[in-house]
């Protein structure tokens, strides 16, 4: 006597799993909670480019998800932090032929990740296609990713090259292996400068929240090329630590106004490590413990060099190889730091990098040289003082290394670079906190602008809606 009640069930079961499906046209369409793999690339195949496909609230087990035939898509849940995903493998990516040039806005935004096994829960280009993404926006997700790379962005196998922002989004869990994985477009990227511009992948306004620290892999690495800025985040047991020339490493690399802290039993060893290449900026970080370290090194410095990429000694025609080999030993060497692409010198710059506790300044480690090629008040300017300026010569006086304070309290003489294969590109620095901007001594006595840092927030933090939660958990370094 129970039959009708039970078909009745799996009459209105059939219903309900039948309404998993995706429905819309032109550039908008909704996804039901629960919608496969295949509905939701339906969904994409069909819409225009520029479409927002939105994800009901739910549950979803999707893998496989491919942005690739938009030239432009935003794929957002319908609240933030609303649409949980718990299957493992690539939840999102985009692999596409070698012609491919992407320049619309990409954007997932509003997902909550399980962990994605030995795979990327977003994976842009990796391994396989061959994608240039001028506008991409990941935003207002948590993964919840301890192995495998939360954000996988291209390959060594193949050219990538990948600019937009990284926002609003929570990386957790007891430890991590590189949430953020991101190689470049090689040696096609490297020419001029690309400091202060938008050709750049930002990571801005994050949190990074481990219970661990891994020190066989940093919270975010950069090869092959890659151009890349960190600020404004709070960053818990996950090292600022990026590879250097010996693997492409990064052409652009700036840290500023973070806080960055290590509660894990290594007491902050190399908190931000740049393994030495291109140009690297790093101002306004608060950093914690005080054991904690700030370090630079180019492995061709090394000899012999435990990466396998050659010795800068002024033998190796990829280098400088300026003379006296006994004074330069190759320089300026390959892809070195403090040198753009195009081998023109851009000093490293540092100034207002502190401990969190007692305020001191946090000074930065040149390691491992065997030959010494990355110079003081040559190839980097570090800070003279953990305190601003007070007055025009106090306590930076123009003479040496890095000020920073009010313009006015700029000094009126200053000392410009020596070497004169590099006339009118090196000198001291002074940042001047009322204008954002980094000044240089060009020549002697003379100040020319040298950085000024990419608008924040980021343009694309408003692409396709404003920006949502979660904000700094500490305010934002202020000077």
């Amino acid at each position: 006597m129970y039959r009708p009640a039970i078909l009745l069930f799996v009459l209105l079961w059939s219903a309900s799993g039948a309404q998993a499906a995706c429905s819309g046209s032109g550039t908008t369409w909704n996804c039901t909670a629960g919608s496969t793999t295949s509905e939701i690339n339906s969904a994409i195949s069909s819409a225009s480019d520029g479409a927002t496909i939105t994800l009901a609230n739910g549950s979803y087990s999707f893998t496989g998800v491919l942005l690739s035939p938009r030239n432009g898509v935003t794929i957002i849940c319908q609240s933030v932090r609303g649409c949980t995903v718990t299957s493992t493998g690539n939840q999102f990516g985009i692999t596409t032929p070698a012609t491919t040039h992407i320049t619309n806005l990409m954007r997932i935004s509003g997902f909550v990740f399980g962990s994605s096994g030995s795979s990327a829960n977003i994976s842009i280009g990796y391994i396989t296609g061959d994608p240039w993404v001028d506008k991409l926006r990941i935003d207002n997700n948590t993964f919840n990713t301890t192995t495998g790379s939360a954000i996988a962005l291209g390959h060594t196998q193949a050219t990538k090259r990948v600019s937009g922002v990284i926002d609003h989004n929570i990386f957790q869990g007891s430890t991590h292996d590189r949430p953020i994985y991101y190689f470049g477009a090689g040696d096609n990227d490297w020419g001029p400068s690309f400091q202060g511009t938008a050709e750049n992948l930002f990571l801005e306004d994050n949190v990074f929240n481990y219970a661990k620290e891994n020190l066989g892999a940093s919270g975010m690495d950069v090869w092959h090329g890659g151009r890349f800025v960190v600020r404004y985040n709070t960053i818990t047991n996950a090292r600022v630590a990026v590879h250097g020339a010996c693997h492409g490493g990064p052409v652009n690399m700036e840290v500023y106004n973070n806080t960055i802290s290590n509660t894990d039993t290594d007491g902050g060893y190399r908190i931000i490590h740049h393994q030495g290449s291109g140009e690297f900026m790093v101002f306004n970080n608060i950093i914690s413990p005080t054991s904690s370290s700030m370090a630079l090194q180019y492995y061709r410095s090394i000899n012999p060099n435990p990466e396998g990429c050659g010795v800068c000694d002024g033998t190796q025609s990829i280098d400088g190889n300026r003379s006296p080999t006994s004074t330069y030993h190759g320089y300026p060497c390959w892809h070195q730091p403090g040198r753009t692409g195009n081998a023109e010198l851009r000093p490293v710059y540092l100034w207002n990098n502190r401990f969190g506790s007692t305020g001191n300044q946090i000074s930065l480690n040149i390691e491992n040289e065997d030959i010494p090629h990355i110079l003081p008040n040559r190839d980097y300017y570090e800070a003279v003082s953990k305190s601003a300026q007070i007055s025009p010569t106090s306590p930076f006086n123009g003479t040496t290394g890095t000020g920073f304070g009010t313009l006015a309290n700029r000094p009126t003489t200053c000392t410009t670079g020596t070497e004169v294969a590099d006339a009118g590109k090196g000198g001291v620095g002074y940042w001047a906190t009322d204008t954002n901007t980094l000044y240089r001594c060009s020549a002697t006595n003379t100040w020319t602008v040298h950085y000024t840092p990419y608008t924040y927030p980021h343009p694309l933090t408003q692409a396709g809606g404003a920006t949502l939660q979660p904000p700094h958990l500490y305010p934002p370094v202020t000077q």
